[in-house]
């Protein structure tokens, strides 16, 4: 701790703490960190058709780096099971209370201040834009959990204490 505000001691932040836990060891530094990103959920989105070049022409509409893609979504295609499948990552955001994307009406609070889009947007958004070529979708499965889901989870393993709770868990499942 380099100084104290009060009483309470200041600390420079995650690096310098993590410096002062360094270790040598056989002439090498032993350095361990902790990090943490937001939520990534994975939606997959299956259509009724071969052509895997419509499945990327819609996986590029619904990215987030598209104008008027879905916020936090990126995507691909490609063939699945005699159809194309559109596979997204829903990165979770956090929004500062003045966010422009908060009046965004695709997102959703996931949990504290972190937002996601949710399966069933996604889903519809894919179906419209297929239905106007004519193709259905198939379904949708989602592998892991939702951000409600893992919240869930964490709560039950942690007020119940099994730790290894979410590996009961199915990875994927139709909606």
């Amino acid at each position: 701790m380099d100084s104290l505000v009060g009483s309470a001691p200041v600390s420079k932040g995650l690096f310098t703490d993590c410096q002062k836990s360094a270790q040598i060891e056989n002439n090498l530094l032993v350095l361990a960190g902790i990090g943490a990103i937001p939520y990534v959920m994975n939606c997959n989105v299956t259509i009724n058709t071969t052509d895997v070049g419509f499945g990327r022409k819609i996986a590029s509409m619904i990215r987030a780096t598209t104008p008027g893609g879905l916020p936090g979504v990126q995507s691909m295609a490609f063939p699945h099971e005699g159809k194309v499948e559109i596979a997204c990552n829903v990165e979770g955001l956090y929004l500062d209370p003045n966010d422009t994307l908060l009046e965004d009406e695709h997102l959703s609070c996931s949990f504290g201040d972190c937002y996601h889009v949710l399966p069933p947007v996604i889903e519809n958004r894919i179906a419209t834009i297929a239905g106007e070529k004519g193709v259905s979708t198939v379904g949708t499965a989602i592998v892991g959990f939702t951000p409600q889901e893992a919240e869930r989870t964490a709560v039950l393993a942690l007020s119940t204490g099994q730790a290894q709770f979410w590996k009961t868990r199915e990875d994927a499942r139709m909606m």
